[in-house]
């Protein structure tokens, strides 16, 4: 017995190192702080283009009517899309919202039809808009630059106000098994107001992973990153379960090997 533990408390400090390896689990409420701000998409030859500016939050500190700590009762601004639950569900860990802004070089004469966004259909448990909010800055955090793949930046801290005037709803939402699509008619921008729209998004019970986000005119699209809610497990934690029942697969061995208990 005593030889098995010395061998366990052998493998507990390669087990450590691993987990510095992998890094931070996603499990921590400050990795929301990782999926925060902005991706601006430029189509290169039709000029398509503007900001997909993009916020997670968790439960963490939230509470009551504000189940995810943004500092606003989100649930009495809510419009469902059409397949989706007709109340936000408040029971969920996590908060997707996003905002588009039609602000790219060629903005002045091209508009944004739909804005689409990944997902998991299944993950999802409620979407749609909600009426008079935005972020507080039309680039959520620093501006990623405009280009045909932009990545996304992140670290800002977004502040979602009510009662904004001049911000455009979308006018439906389509569901597909593998994006959320938040469409604008008439178009958003080109030449018209409103250039940017309100705040909308999605609620899961699933953690953030990045993924594509388009913004479209017509048959074109301007891809960029945001986050998505996505249902297989991290890389990392794959690979530790893997290195931890290695490990212990590995006591159990050798006390068989050896008889001892």
């Amino acid at each position: 017995m005593r030889k098995s533990m010395r061998r366990i408390g052998l493998l507990v400090p390669t087990l450590l190192a691993a987990c510095s390896l992998i890094g931070p689990s996603r499990a921590e409420a400050n990795f929301i702080g990782n999926f925060t701000g902005n991706t601006q998409p430029q189509h290169a030859i039709t000029g398509v283009g503007g900001t997909i500016n993009f916020a997670v939050y968790d439960t963490t500190g939230g509470g009551g009517t504000d189940p995810w700590n943004v500092g606003v009762n989100l649930s009495a601004l809510f419009t469902h899309g059409q397949g989706s639950a007709t109340n936000l569900d408040t029971t969920a860990k996590y908060l997707y919202l996003f905002q588009t802004n039609n602000n790219g070089m060629n903005s002045s004469t091209i508009g944004i039809g739909s804005n689409t966004v990944s997902i998991v259909s299944s993950s999802l448990t409620s979407f749609g808009s909600f009426a008079g909010t935005s972020f507080s800055t039309g680039v959520l955090g620093t501006a990623a630059g405009f280009g045909d793949q932009s990545t996304a930046s992140t670290g800002a801290t977004p502040t979602v106000l009510t009662g904004q005037l001049g911000l455009d709803v979308p006018t439906s939402f389509t569901l597909n098994p593998s994006s959320l699509v938040a469409n604008y008619s008439p178009e958003l921008g080109g030449g018209s107001t409103p250039t940017e729209s309100v705040l909308w998004g999605y609620t899961s019970n699933y953690a953030p992973s990045f993924g594509v986000g388009g913004l479209l005119d017509g048959g074109t699209t301007a891809d960029g990153t945001v986050p998505f809610a996505n249902t297989v497990p991290e890389p990392g934690s794959v690979v530790l379960s893997a290195i931890g029942l290695s490990a212990l697969g590995l006591v159990f061995s050798r006390r068989r090997r050896t008889g001892q208990s």
